[in-house]
């Protein structure tokens, strides 16, 4: 799936826009990464992705084809999206309850409901939790889970909206190494909101957003070694990269090769 936007800005009832002029192009297939501050602008943008919102201005193109009132409703059955809050997105009393509800909705036959379900319960290594109570399952398992529950319903395109906030340490990690994956074997369009700078390491591109805006993007490569532009939105680099920047001023060129290698081999 594509997302085009075309000069968009949005407010809500107050006089400025929250979103400024805003044009970008997010690639079929693709995995991108929307990162800035809290108060940035960054859940405006996943709603007005979803069609919750309509733009005051500017246009968005989903499949080159102009988002209206009368075609969002097709667009958003392939769109998935993963919360901040793992507690909230569970309707189910069995992990298998929960990712098969969706399906459920759209009449799937029985027996490739069971199949789907198995599939990408084993795909996020959620299988042999099937039958376990969510309220018995961790922050990063309970976000999995919704993961799974996304990709059986097979839309194009899946976004992670904050999906890491609430988690500890272990749950974003097991998320991170999701994420990696569905890059990896999934073959979606994956768009990360985030304001966690180690998340868009397995980005193909960035966009960073401040105060409504686009102020960078590129590769992560290029935004992780842009400290004076992070630390300007209020956001840290990784520690490794720390490190690069310091070997950098004592030309140690082949140390530095080999970091960023293991940086983004993480």
């Amino acid at each position: 799936m594509k997302i085009e936007f075309k000069n968009v800005s949005f407010k809500y009832q107050s006089d400025f826009d929250v979103i400024k002029d805003l044009s970008f192009v997010i690639n079929t297939g693709e995995m991108t990464s929307i990162i800035g501050p809290n108060g940035s602008g960054k859940s405006t943008i996943t709603k007005l992705i979803m069609g919750l919102l309509v733009p005051n201005s500017g246009s968005i193109y989903i499949n080159d084809v102009l988002v209206t009132e009368e075609n969002i409703l097709n667009i958003r059955k392939n769109m998935g999206i993963i919360f901040q809050n793992p507690d909230n997105q569970f309707v189910g009393v069995t992990v298998k309850d929960d990712i098969a509800f969706g399906l459920e909705n759209k009449c799937i036959e029985r027996n490739e409901m069971f199949e789907l379900i198995n599939k990408y319960s084993t795909l996020v290594r959620m299988n042999d939790f099937l039958d376990s109570n969510p309220e018995n399952l961790s922050g990063g398992q309970k976000q999995r889970v919704a993961i799974a529950g996304v990709l059986a319903m097979e839309t194009e395109t899946i976004i992670f909206d904050e999906a890491t906030s609430m988690l500890d340490p272990i749950g974003v990690e097991e998320i991170n190494k999701t994420l990696k994956m569905l890059k990896k074997e999934a073959s979606k369009t994956i768009i990360s909101i985030t304001h966690n700078i180690e998340e868009i390491l397995y980005s193909d591109n960035v966009l960073v957003i401040d105060d409504g805006q686009i102020v960078a993007q590129g590769k992560p490569i290029e935004i992780l070694s842009n400290i004076e532009l992070l630390n300007k939105v209020g956001l840290d680099t990784i520690e490794s990269v720390k490190l690069i920047n310091m070997l950098e001023e004592n030309n140690h060129k082949e140390i530095i090769e080999e970091l960023w290698k293991l940086t983004f081999n993480m």
